[in-house]
């Protein structure tokens, strides 16, 4: 029988690239608008292997295709379903079998655990295991999920909506704990810190990333506050879902004027094809699907910051 592995990724990505002065224009160009090299070689700068770059590259082409063609991806008549055993023992031919079309194996890839339950299960454990800023979570359909939160300080460096469970609103309406950080508490300087949220599912990658540098001055409870100075982020979506608009906010960047200071970055994104699942799902649409999703970071007066993934749909 398998089962989901929760692994601990304590010391990923210890290079903080330096952030821009305030969030610029952006890349906006979707990945439909993409050649497959161009694909590979983000992916690639994400940190995923050859084989799987190739793979959700080769993904997203064949749903480009597919909305040319004005095809819709109809699992709601698809009866069939394969096993967490098969996936898992047959990876490269379950990943052939969607690139060929298979309607069995893109419903098993659709539905992937890691879509359906990743933030929820990150959030869960982190309530048992606080203080943690990094984690990934692999399910038994071989799909996976990561949140990597870090902060390093600065060498001779200058100082420079609707509430849900995030410190501060914002335009989301669910969200979901994505880590905490306390590892510069009450230590005065400059850092940068950033919060990376990724999905690993048969029919899309998915990264969110925001960027933040920012400062903390003071001396005791009377005195702390916290300051962002700059900020950007970026998000790249390959495979069956394809970002529209992506864009940052420094929403709330001092906590002298804010009961904490706040940064997001968004993507808006949309399904390159409309899709049918049927009834018996929780959710079931007859054309694209459009939703939003966030990657934010808040900041306490001395200095602790929390992750968060937030959504809208």
């Amino acid at each position: 029988m398998f089962k989901k592995v929760i692994t601990l990724a304590i010391s990923l990505l210890l290079v903080v690239s330096s952030v821009s002065t305030a969030f610029g224009a952006q890349d906006t160009n979707s990945s439909s608008q993409k050649t497959k090299e161009q694909l590979v070689q983000e992916m690639l700068n994400d940190g995923l292997s050859i084989d799987d770059a190739n793979y959700y590259a080769d993904v997203s082409k064949m749903f480009d295709k597919w909305k040319d063609e004005g095809k819709v991806l109809d699992l709601a008549n698809v009866k069939e379903d394969l096993s967490d055993e098969y996936v898992n023992s047959n990876p490269k031919d379950f990943r052939a079998r969607i690139l060929s079309g298979d309607m069995v194996a893109i419903k098993k890839a659709f539905f992937s655990q890691a879509e359906k339950n990743g933030q929820k299960d990150i959030q869960e454990y982190l309530k048992k295991n606080p203080n943690v800023s990094s984690v990934k979570i692999a399910y038994p359909d071989s799909s996976y999920i990561v949140a990597v939160g870090h902060t390093t300080k600065a060498v001779n460096k200058e100082d420079k909506g609707i509430q849900t469970n995030s410190w501060m609103p914002g335009p989301w309406n669910r969200d979901y704990d994505g880590g905490y950080d306390a590892s510069v508490f009450n230590e005065p300087g400059s850092y940068a810190t950033y919060f990376e949220e990724q999905t690993f599912s048969g029919t899309n990658y998915l990264k969110v990333k925001c960027l933040i540098d920012w400062t903390l001055t003071g001396y005791d409870i009377n005195t702390w506050r916290a300051r962002i100075t700059n900020a950007s982020g970026a998000a790249s979506s390959v495979g069956l879902a394809d970002i529209v608009f992506r864009n940052g906010v420094n929403h709330y960047n001092d906590t002298d004027l804010y009961d904490y200071a706040q940064a997001y970055y968004y993507a808006d994104m949309n399904t390159k094809t409309a899709y049918t699942v049927g009834s018996g799902f929780s959710e079931s649409f007859s054309t694209n699907h459009y939703y939003t999703q966030y990657s934010i970071i808040e900041i306490t007066r001395a200095g602790a910051l929390q992750f968060w993934w937030g959504f809208y749909d």
